[in-house]
């Protein structure tokens, strides 16, 4: 929810008070942790916050298909 909200801010598009503020809560969070989120299809929940390594430049971390050393699932080789 807060990643369509972070969508919906980026394309300037408008967004409630009370989005606005729940996503800035989380936001904070995610800065303080200095995590990013990962998005893994191959897992139940689909999306994860992970600590920031570098390259993350960005709140979203793709996958790397060929091989997943930080998946809350644990490497794949």
């Amino acid at each position: 929810m807060m990643l369509d909200i972070e969508v919906r801010l980026r394309a300037g598009a408008e967004v409630r008070d009370i989005d606005r503020k729940r996503h800035a809560s989380w936001l904070s969070d995610v800065l303080e942790y200095n995590a990013v989120v990962l998005y893994d299809p191959d897992t139940p929940d689909g999306f994860y916050l992970v600590p920031r390594v570098a390259g993350d430049d960005d709140l979203i971390r793709l996958p790397d298909f060929g091989r997943r050393t930080d998946s809350p699932r644990g490497g794949r080789g």
